[in-house]
């Protein structure tokens, strides 16, 4: 008896650990988020060339305007600190699929500013931001690159594994999620192969998700924190054998997420969630140079 008692109560114990945990996951990583941003990087790289590929984080939307002809988020913070040349292919919406077929055609960078601005064709300030000659291609851009810097999956995530209704809540798209994770994994996978291919000295960061959707409630932030977390491990790439690591963010945007993530309407970051995301992509630059 004293043993199904002994065995009734460890049962309990971990089921009341794995509870603790998982609503405790969303406060611990902002905790430790704080802490993370109040060391700032040292800045000692100078005069790299960067490609950035991926999606409107990288393209630079803003909580509130999208595209602004004045500042263009972390690309430009990182682009600044560094002296670097750099060079632009993500496009706001971007997915994984569509990355890879910037690849398969060896997309230019001026058609890929003419698709950002068919995008915003309300915003003529954005005209000479994204106007360019250089008919350079994204794999001449690379095999000159020190650093590609990329945004890729959030989007994924959204379009394919989330079911969104009518209040503008979501729930996981049980069905093929798993399944999904792992070909958005393979996508990617894919890109930073040819990358490496491309130009095996070149150091590709591969930047996380955040929680994009914190003014529904706290509480299904709560319960909805360890999906993102396990989503971003299983599609999030860090391999030595394609010279790729990953920046985790969501901890960092989490230690202040409705102030970074300020429109209840817009999952897109403020310039003080950019400089966030800027402050530990120059920290991981700064690791992998030194």
């Amino acid at each position: 008896m004293k043993k199904i008692i002994l065995g009734l109560s460890s049962v309990i114990l971990l089921l009341l650990l794995f509870v603790v945990g998982w609503l405790s996951a969303a406060t611990l990583d902002g905790f430790i988020g704080g802490i993370q941003n109040r060391n700032q990087a040292e800045v000692t790289i100078e005069n790299p060339t960067i490609t950035f590929i991926g999606d409107s984080l990288t393209n630079g939307y803003y909580s509130y305007e999208g595209l602004q002809a004045d500042s263009y988020g972390y690309r430009q913070i990182v682009t600044e600190e560094t002296n670097a040349t750099a060079y632009n292919f993500a496009v706001g919406g971007y997915t994984s699929k569509d990355v890879l077929q910037q690849f398969n055609s060896d997309v230019s960078l001026a058609s890929v500013n003419q698709t950002i601005l068919a995008k915003d064709r309300d915003k003529p300030e954005l005209q000479a931001l994204y106007t360019t000659d250089e008919v350079i291609t994204i794999s001449d851009a690379i095999a000159e690159s020190d650093y590609v810097i990329s945004t890729i999956g959030a989007n994924d995530v959204l379009q394919e594994l989330l079911i969104f209704n009518e209040d503008g809540s979501f729930t996981i798209n049980k069905d093929g999620f798993f399944s999904g994770l792992e070909a958005i994994h393979e996508r990617k996978y894919n890109i930073y192969s040819q990358i490496h291919e491309i130009n095996p000295d070149a150091h590709i960061i591969d930047i996380g998700m955040y929680m994009a959707y914190p003014h529904i409630s706290d509480f299904f932030t709560t319960l909805m924190y360890p999906a993102l977390m396990y989503a971003e491990h299983q599609i999030f790439i860090s391999d030595s054998d394609i010279n790729t690591t990953k920046v985790t963010v969501r901890d960092n945007m989490q230690s202040d997420i409705k102030s970074y993530i300020d429109n209840p309407t817009d999952i897109h970051p403020n310039q003080n969630g950019y400089e966030i995301m800027a402050n530990e992509v120059l920290k991981e630059m700064e690791r992998v140079a030194n």
